[in-house]
């Protein structure tokens, strides 16, 4: 059915109604169960045909009956309204995440901790595939530090997780890796408080700190992270200090096939911009690694090569073994060797000079 902005107008005046009184139709209280039907409908209608200050206005006046009848419930859904509004229509963040803290306190009212943190999730999800990830962020620290009272409660606790590994993913998407550690350790406090059978999400929370520590170039502080888990290890955590050994070593020694195969089977189910950010960082390491070495570079300086000689032929040359042998060759050699054929001349056999010998024999060598 096609909706009107006509029949919208009655339905909102059949609240405003709804409210009066009158001694003459012996109407002596407000209808507030009629007057929220007629509002919250007339608030629906008028967002579909965006009118967003009448839908606004009626939202407002659904909520004042709601708080009037004690309906909690009613009133953080109008509340999720408005700030549906405000964020995605008008753009207004501000007054959009005051109507969020209102919703999830008439849902804590109504005895709905779960459903508290799920309006910041679900808030979130869609202010990050809107591209708007400081407002995302924002909404999954509130989610965190709001509901973090409320985690003895089993329901609750889960759906606090999901937000938690949110956050942690959202962070990573933005290279917000020192934040991310932040709240990592603030969990990891609470954890350590809480009387849980099951210490295998502990543990994974240190994996999730190395993995941000090898991120931050901060290795050096991994084996204590490992000892830390050492305390918190049961027959629940499976191989989870094993693991974080064998990619701290990894990373180290740059074991590619050991640290793929980490990646592939050992962590799969965590945040996937922190394992991409971790598989980054290790390719810089790698890279880093590697040390390119440029012909006429002035910093490359070729290998100087041992030359062995014969002792027997160094003392053909008048040569102790001790010393150094000096195979730099003269530049005003071949003039020296003209002039002494010039000098001899007197149709003798030539005689070799010793010296002429010796420069020749260290040329054989060069």
């Amino acid at each position: 059915m096609e909706i009107s902005l006509k029949e919208t107008e009655k339905t909102y005046k059949k609240g405003v109604e709804a409210l009066k009184t009158s001694f003459f139709k012996l109407k002596f209280e407000p209808d507030y169960l009629s007057g929220v039907s007629y509002f919250t409908e007339a608030g629906i209608n008028y967002k579909k045909l965006k009118y967003f200050n009448e839908a606004i206005n009626s939202f407002n006046q659904a909520i004042i009956c709601n708080k009037k009848l004690s309906e909690r419930w009613a009133e953080g859904k109008n509340q999720i309204e408005l700030a549906e509004i405000y964020i995605y229509e008008l753009k207004d963040n501000n007054q959009g995440l005051k109507c969020i803290e209102q919703a999830v306190i008439a849902y804590k009212i109504a005895g709905k901790f779960s459903m508290g943190i799920r309006i910041y999730i679900d808030f979130a999800e869609k202010c990050i595939i809107n591209m708007n990830g400081e407002l995302a962020m924002k909404l999954l620290k509130m989610s965190f530090e709001d509901c973090y009272e409320f985690t003895h409660d089993d329901l609750a606790r889960i759906t606090f997780e999901e937000g938690f590994t949110k956050l942690i993913d959202c962070f990573c998407l933005y290279g917000r890796h020192g934040e991310s550690l932040d709240y990592v350790q603030k969990y990891l406090k609470m954890q350590l408080q809480m009387k849980d059978e099951k210490k295998k999400k502990i543990t994974k929370n240190y994996l999730r700190e190395i993995m941000l520590r090898l991120i931050l170039k901060e290795d050096f502080l991994c084996d204590d992270v490992i000892s830390q888990m050492y305390g918190s290890f049961d027959k629940t955590c499976g191989d989870d200090v094993e693991d974080a050994r064998d990619l701290i070593k990894s990373f180290k020694e740059l074991n590619t096939k050991k640290f793929n195969d980490l990646m592939k089977y050992s962590f799969d189910f965590f945040e996937n911009n922190l394992l991409k950010n971790l598989r980054k960082a290790y390719e810089t390491r790698v890279q880093d690694d590697v040390k390119v070495i440029i012909p006429g570079d002035k910093t490359y300086e070729k290998p100087k090569q041992t030359l062995n000689i014969d002792t027997k032929q160094l003392e053909k040359l008048n040569i102790k073994s001790d010393e150094k042998v000096d195979v730099k060759k003269d530049e005003n050699f071949d003039e020296k060797q003209d002039e002494k054929k010039d000098e001899k001349t007197d149709g003798k056999k030539d005689i070799v000079d010793p010296k002429l010998e010796q420069n020749t024999f260290a040329d054989g060598l060069l």
